[in-house]
């Protein structure tokens, strides 16, 4: 068993959006403040209607590897449509001892789709998952000890540089040095936290805690992209996320990598991202080193993408003409024939 120094919450990987007698898939991903997986135990998972009744209980979470959990919900065709809740219990085991957490997710339920719209939402997941991976070292930032910025004068609500805070990692909050654990709400989307009570114009509050440099509609749109650029390369083809034949998932989510490195060296020219990996000269390198890997990504999107013309023409009519030039008068008829 594992000892990490501070527990964190989780976070759960989901389309967001479900539809009636379809199977909502989870991926719950445990790791500590400096983006480290652990294994937690006694992991319970239960399913929560609109109502806020308890409609499945899940006690047998599946682990593809160290941090990595998975577990499948099928939801009946007759499901109330709604706000559900996906709701996880878990013990991590940290060098201060054994903490149990309970955390909420919310995920929507909608009228039964048409099997088109459910293949998008399950290749969306596929192609999420895909990219995640491959900018995995983006996705799991620390930020160590950041001072807050009050908004306004009561000191009551502060913002921190980052947003899209991930669960897994925890938030440490410390007022004047102490850690404190209580008496303020944390906004992980926006990067915010707000205290019960104002605080002393005197105090200083400073919070650690590990980010994602990519939202999750930034993540849609390189898949979006990265689709667009299977399309326009001739022959050109008609596409969309759910409709991506296999063979060709590798290809966009590759050229999905390419735009989101872009992103990351565009962002590198500033000051403040600099700071966050180290400084100018470490982020000078680390330009380098991903213009490299992308230049890689391009190379490889390049070959595949020559090779569509010996694949399947999706969605287009191919006719292939031969005239017989060869017999006696055939090119004479050819001719007639074209301009009769």
């Amino acid at each position: 068993m594992a000892l990490i120094t501070e527990h964190g919450d989780a976070n759960v990987t989901q389309a967001g959006i479900f539809t009636q007698n379809s199977t909502a898939s989870f991926i719950i991903k445990f790791f500590d403040i400096d983006g480290a997986p652990y294994d937690p135990s006694d992991i319970t998972i239960e399913i929560l209607d609109p109502a806020d009744t308890v409609v499945k209980t899940i006690t047998s979470a599946i682990k593809i590897e160290d941090g990595v959990f998975t577990t499948d919900y099928k939801i009946v065709i007759d499901a109330t449509i709604g706000v559900w809740t996906f709701r996880y219990t878990f013990v991590s085991h940290t060098t201060t001892g054994d903490e149990t957490r309970t955390i909420d997710e919310a995920f929507v339920v909608t009228e039964t789709s048409t099997e088109s719209a459910i293949n998008a939402q399950s290749q969306r997941i596929v192609l999420r998952s895909y990219l995640e991976t491959l900018i995995r070292q983006f996705q799991r930032i620390p930020a160590k000890a950041e001072q807050v910025i009050w908004r306004g004068r009561n000191r009551t609500v502060a913002d921190l540089n980052w947003e899209n805070w991930n669960q897994v990692a925890g938030v440490k909050v410390h007022r004047n040095n102490n850690l404190i654990t209580s008496g303020f709400e944390i906004d992980y989307v926006k990067g915010r936290i707000t205290f019960d009570t104002a605080l002393e114009r005197t105090d200083i509050v400073d919070v650690s805690y590990n980010f994602r440099w990519f939202s999750d509609d930034d993540i849609d749109h390189y898949i979006q992209s990265g689709v667009n650029r299977l399309n326009y390369y001739p022959p050109v083809t008609g596409y969309n996320v759910g409709t991506v034949e296999g063979m060709w998932m590798t290809t966009v989510a590759y050229g999905a990598a390419i735009d989101a490195i872009r992103t990351v060296i565009m962002d590198l020219m500033h000051q403040e991202p600099q700071i966050v990996f180290g400084g100018p000269d470490i982020a000078q390198k680390l330009m380098d080193v991903l213009d490299g890997q992308k230049k890689n990504y391009e190379e490889d999107v390049k070959t595949a993408l020559d090779l569509k013309k010996y694949g399947n023409y999706h969605n287009l009519l191919a006719m292939s003409i031969t005239p017989e030039f060869t017999l006696p008068g055939g090119r004479s008829r050819w001719f007639r024939m074209l301009f009769k």
